[in-house]
Parts: C-alpha cells; structure tokens; sequence
C-alpha cells in the first residue's frame, strides 16, 4: 500500500502577524529555555503560545547583527492523527529534512528497521555527526493532542 502524501502545511511555521506585540521578557524564558534539550510551553488555548515561539523563532533564526548563524528551526503542526507512530515519524523526519536534506536514510528503509525508536534516535545522531556543533530547533506545535503512548514514549 502506498503511504499518503504528507501535508506540507503542518511543515510550516506561521507568519507572526504584523500587529504582534514582541514579548521580551517571554522571549529571554524561551532564550533560557533553548539552553535544555526539551522546552515546553504551557499556556491556556488562545493565549498566544504559537505566535510567542513563531516570533522568537522569527528572531532567532535572523543573523543577530552578523554575530552569530542563523539558527536552523522547523515546525510541525500536530493533530490527533499524529498519534500514530508511523505518521508521527514520517512528520519527525520531514521536520529533520526542512532544515538538514540528509537527515535520514530513505524513508521505506527507515521504517524496515527492527525499532522504531531507534530510527529517531539515528536520525537525530546522523545529524549530530554531520554537524556536530550546530544546533537546531524542533517545535511541535499542539503536542497536546497525541494521545496514546507510542510517540511519548520515544522521548
């Protein structure tokens, strides 16, 4: 059977809207936040989450006056669906690609392999060994729709 297109959509950080009021305070908890391996942010629905970390991720990922690289960033926009391993991983390495072309093998050789969770784990140090010293950004927007435990569990 032949796996369904991925929607290019959820592979796309939204614009930050031209009336968006930056928020540096919330900004520098996200700057301190980027410094653990894992940030979550926590907010009632409507209060703004997904334009907050789009904004930040909008000035990150400027040259910072010539100072610093640019930041490589990408965003997954989740839904229900996504709490099926497969999907969830086959979005995982799309995001992974956004920003790094090889950044797994093939994907019908991915899913050959005997655990999943180590196709993550590979994909993410195949992509630390071919760069070592940079550092990347991986949002997953609405991570609070996946139920179940199978994608959880991979982190």
């Amino acid at each position: 059977m032949q796996a369904m297109a991925l929607l290019q959509t959820k592979l796309q950080r939204p614009r930050v809207p031209r009336q968006f009021v930056p928020r540096q305070r919330l900004f520098a908890r996200l700057d301190q936040g980027s410094q653990a391996p894992l940030t979550l942010v926590c907010a009632n629905a409507g209060y703004g989450k997904t334009t907050l970390v789009s904004s930040w991720i909008e000035g990150l990922t400027m040259s910072r006056g010539g100072v610093t690289p640019p930041l490589p960033a990408a965003w997954i926009s989740l839904d229900e669906r996504d709490s099926d391993l497969g999907l969830f991983l086959r979005y995982f390495i799309a995001g992974l690609r956004t920003m790094f072309a090889g950044a797994c093998p093939p994907q019908p050789a991915c899913f050959r392999r005997r655990s999943r969770r180590r196709l993550v784990c590979s994909a993410h140090t195949h992509q630390r060994n071919c760069s070592p010293s940079q550092e990347f950004i991986l949002v997953l927007d609405d991570y609070h729709l996946v139920t179940g435990t199978a994608v959880p569990d991979l982190f």
